[in-house]
């Protein structure tokens, strides 16, 4: 796949993400980012907001974790019993396109595999299983009665 030409310069919008904050703190956080792949994409949310204007656009919202990284997710019992796949903060959520949630939550789990003892080729297959079980539960639920 070939960057757009229209995509921005991701060096810029970094520097552009310190406007407002205490010039000072600047190498501090792009310190704290350089110490892990996970680091960086947790500090660097101007990048990946960047990025959605050139994704698919199935016009699917959902409520969305801001950042929706691997800790943010979980399985939670019900009053009837089941067990749900939500988010575990409500502080960042916001409404946003299916794509976009479900490109972000990826991205979170293919960096936070690089500090794990998973191989790429065991993260690709429980990422699909995982996207598999949601598109599954997420069908179901379609029909349910509210």
């Amino acid at each position: 796949m070939e960057t757009p030409k229209s995509r921005p310069d991701p060096i810029n919008l970094l520097l552009e993400s310190n406007k407002g904050r205490l010039p000072e703190q600047a190498p501090i956080r792009f310190g704290r980012m350089l110490q892990s792949p996970f680091a960086f994409f947790r500090g660097s949310a101007c990048l990946m907001a960047a990025d959605p204007s050139h994704t698919r656009n199935s016009g699917l919202k959902v409520q969305a974790c801001g950042d929706a990284h691997l800790w943010n997710f979980g399985g939670f019992a019900t009053p009837d019993r089941n067990v749900i796949f939500d988010t575990r903060s409500r502080a960042e959520v916001l409404r946003q396109l299916w794509e976009i949630m479900l490109g972000h939550a990826s991205r979170a789990c293919f960096f936070n595999s690089f500090q794990s003892t998973f191989s790429i080729a065991s993260w690709g297959a429980s990422l699909m299983k995982r996207l598999t079980s949601i598109r599954s539960y997420q069908t179901s639920s379609a029909f349910m009665n509210a």
